[in-house]
């Protein structure tokens, strides 16, 4: 049997050819139209938009198999046969057009099958200089269009697990692969876990899905993926990839794995009373009993070593509780009780995880943070008593009163008969081991005179109350 040169055929095949070639020669013409349009400034330094690129790529990805339909008279030969160069025009004429407006676009001929439907594989790339489309298209001759991918996507054969650095971390990556194999960009992941191995798709399919928030990128580049939030254990990874028809790739390698990040231990529920008040900072009475509550929490349910921390101004010291097993600390409430407050005390608590090595403190920042809990210095006027008084001068002693480290001061003032001016021009004294003692001067002795002496009391970082103390009415002898 002869063998007959597909385009030595008869008059009707080359009448049929020739009429195809005509409208090729139309849509060429067209096709120059539209995407010289894509663009009023084609010259412009600024090239378009990714969406404009892709809307080209998709027009001429279709317009490629129209073409193709015509050049082999719908499927009777192949249409990229060296001697038909009307395929070739029309990829001239679309490299020259997208050139003109900045990109790069080529195309790459494939192998043409004689089946029913007969059909031609091209793969077409474009680049906008920053994004890349490429897809290898099987093309209906018959009618000119995209039939579905033939080809899946590539396998993931180097799939990696890593405990991560946070709380409930694993950190997998990858090397994407592509559309066709390992030609182009698939369309998407489908990411699952589970407690043992996945080697299987039956097991895949029993496994927990991870949504995945971005897209597989272009072949051979790497690629991550932080999965957070998981409880203590060890987790199994397996990953399928999807091209745009959702066509699947075998599953990944087998079998990665790895153990959550250890989480970081917590506190709570931090707060100090005295049976009155309570807070985490807290102002009581000097001399009350104030106790200081806690608890404790770790996912990983290891054995924490737990601080109280205390200062009440001579340094940091710690009440410890250690090597506290989760059957413990999980239902305790620590408390530790400062008895009969008589100062301002600081706390904080620390926590410590003995096999991860990770730290928790409440409040956050301690010791540079801490709560604090004010024993209020409560100055009392005490008892003033007279000296001696005369015709011009009142002299009186004032105690410290229960001031606990005497370093109270006062403020004196005196006025006439309850209604004149508060005045301290003619006020001294003397400041001794247990009293003040105080002289007001330049008096008249017709006149009675109150007086008026204010504790204030400095102490602590927190503020104070100022304890006002009698007022004490004097008529001065004649």
């Amino acid at each position: 049997m002869s063998t007959q040169n597909p385009l030595s055929r008869d008059s009707s095949g080359q009448m049929m050819l020739l009429i195809g070639f005509i409208i090729a020669l139309v849509i060429i013409g067209m096709s120059s139209m539209v995407y010289s349009l894509a663009s009023s400034n084609p010259q412009s330094t600024h090239k378009h938009s990714s969406m404009d690129a892709y809307y080209s790529f998709i027009n001429i990805r279709e317009d490629y198999g129209m073409i193709l339909k015509f050049v082999s008279n719908s499927g009777a030969y192949s249409p990229f046969n060296s001697s038909n160069t009307t395929i070739k025009d029309f990829e001239s004429n679309m490299n020259s057009t997208m050139a003109s407006h900045g990109y790069i676009l080529t195309f790459t001929r494939g192998p043409y099958f004689n089946n029913m439907p007969p059909t031609a594989e091209a793969t077409i790339l474009l680049f906008d200089g920053k994004n890349r489309f490429e897809d290898t298209v099987t093309y209906d001759l018959e009618t000119g269009r995209i039939m579905y991918d033939l080809v899946p996507p590539g396998s993931i054969t180097d799939l990696h697990a890593f405990t991560g650095v946070n709380d409930g971390e694993i950190i997998l990556n990858w090397t994407a692969m592509g559309d066709d194999g390992n030609i182009g960009k698939a369309s998407d992941y489908n990411l699952k876990y589970s407690i043992g191995p996945v080697d299987t798709m039956a097991k895949f399919a029993n496994a927990t899905h991870i949504p995945v928030n971005f897209y597989p990128d272009f072949n051979g580049t790497p690629q991550e993926y932080i999965v957070m939030g998981l409880e203590p254990g060890r987790y199994y990874f397996a990953l399928v990839v999807y091209d745009e028809v959702l066509q699947a790739s075998n599953l990944s390698n087998c079998c990665p794995n790895a153990v959550a990040a250890n989480w970081t231990p917590s506190v709570g529920s931090v707060i100090s009373n005295d049976t009155v008040n309570s807070g985490t900072n807290l102002t009581t009475e000097r001399g009350r009993d104030v106790t200081i509550m806690f608890n404790v929490t770790d996912k990983d349910r290891e054995a924490l070593d737990i601080s109280l921390w205390l200062d009440n101004g001579s340094g940091w010291y710690a009440i410890r509780y250690t090597g506290q097993t989760w059957g413990q600390y999980n239902t305790t409430i620590y408390n530790h009780t400062i008895f009969q407050i008589n100062t301002t005390w600081r706390y904080y608590v620390s926590v410590t995880d003995g096999l991860s090595g990770h730290n928790a403190t409440l409040p956050h920042g301690s010791p540079s943070s801490y709560y604090w809990i004010w024993g209020n210095n409560s100055t009392g006027a005490g008892m003033v008593t007279i000296i001696n008084d005369s015709v011009s001068t009142i002299n009186l002693s004032a105690p410290y009163s229960d001031d606990f480290n005497n370093n109270n001061e006062i403020s004196v003032l005196y006025r006439i008969n309850s209604s004149g001016s508060w005045d301290s021009s003619n006020v001294t004294y003397n400041r001794l081991l247990t009293e003040y003692l105080i002289f007001i001067s330049g008096l008249n002795n017709t006149n009675n005179y109150d007086v008026n002496i204010t504790y204030i009391d400095p102490d602590g970082i927190y503020p104070v109350a100022n304890v006002t103390g009698m007022i004490w009415n004097q008529t001065l002898p004649p």
